[in-house]
């Protein structure tokens, strides 16, 4: 709580935090390796400002889909979950792998 200089009744502030609402637009991306192997899916406000050049490191980073951010981690969890890449590590990756898939 805070008391007010000119009040001794105590004044709640609140304070918002920065962050991505859910309709913000946002882009569903892959990223590969410089030898073309699938890295990871990712969801961006800017796909091509999401990594450095030397992240990237000669890889790519595509977008495969835009649209409201609320749409795009759906859509990019469905993906790790069922197709992760190796730099997926989120907790559910490959959770719904199906087990006759490579």
């Amino acid at each position: 709580m805070i008391f007010s200089p000119r009040s001794s009744c105590p004044q709640v502030i609140i304070f918002s935090s920065p962050g991505h609402p859910a309709d913000q637009p946002a882009e569903l991306y892959e990223k590969h390796d410089a030898n073309g192997n699938f890295e990871k899916h990712g969801v961006s406000q800017d796909a091509s400002k999401r990594y450095s050049k030397k992240e990237v490191n000669g890889g790519t980073v595509k977008v495969t889909e835009r649209g409201p951010r609320k749409e795009m981690l759906k859509k990019e969890r469905q993906k790790v979950e069922t197709n992760p890449g190796p730099k997926n590590k989120e907790p559910w990756a490959g959770k719904k792998k199906d087990p006759n898939q490579p």
